[in-house]
């Protein structure tokens, strides 16, 4: 009876047809706008939004490309495939994606006020950098999830506000310690 939301993101660009047939899961690969209890969410995983990262926005393309698809899924044995991807992602992730916080430089939260020009919204979630970023402006707040591998971080909405939480050793730690709580204000 719970209704399942997947955002595709930078490891996911493959899950298709099983999520949707076995979960019967609802799968996102562009950022979303939902209302719920008279709030409006951007949500979106964050991978390839805002300015910069032309390397992988075009190696996205390839990804996500049908006929390469096809074609690599039919002529490529997937063991080859995982460590071909897994040789790319670890350099990628070595050499220039090392997660730090940049404050009020944070792309994420740069590309949350740039659409807030266009999509009023009152919450933008975003996943993608690793980092708990709990950011409140004065029209919104920027939520940066974490992960679920070192942070072991989330979001939960009481039905009024959106706050960051943290899972740790199977007991919720609602200080939100590990989270990094910030004025974002740009002015």
């Amino acid at each position: 009876g719970i209704n399942l939301h997947f955002f595709v993101g930078n490891h996911d660009m493959w899950a298709y047809g099983y999520f949707e047939d076995e979960l019967g899961m609802k799968i996102y690969d562009k950022p979303q706008v939902f209302t719920l209890n008279g709030k409006k969410f951007y949500i979106a995983h964050g991978d390839g939004l805002g300015p910069g990262d032309k390397t992988y926005k075009f190696l996205k393309k390839i990804f996500t490309n049908k006929f390469l698809r096809w074609l690599t899924t039919n002529f490529i044995h997937p063991d080859r495939l995982s460590k071909i991807a897994m040789k790319v992602s670890k350099r990628r992730y070595e050499n220039y994606y090392m997660p730090r916080f940049k404050g009020k430089d944070e792309w994420l939260v740069k590309y949350a006020i740039y659409k807030q020009q266009s999509e009023k919204c009152d919450y933008y979630v975003f996943g993608h950098r690793h980092l708990a970023v709990d950011c409140q402006l004065p029209e919104m707040k920027v939520v940066i999830l974490g992960d679920w591998i070192d942070l072991f971080t989330y979001a939960i909405f009481d039905g009024n506000s959106l706050k960051m939480r943290q899972f740790d050793n199977k007991l919720i730690n609602h200080s939100g310690e590990g989270v990094i709580h910030i004025d974002c204000d740009d002015k």
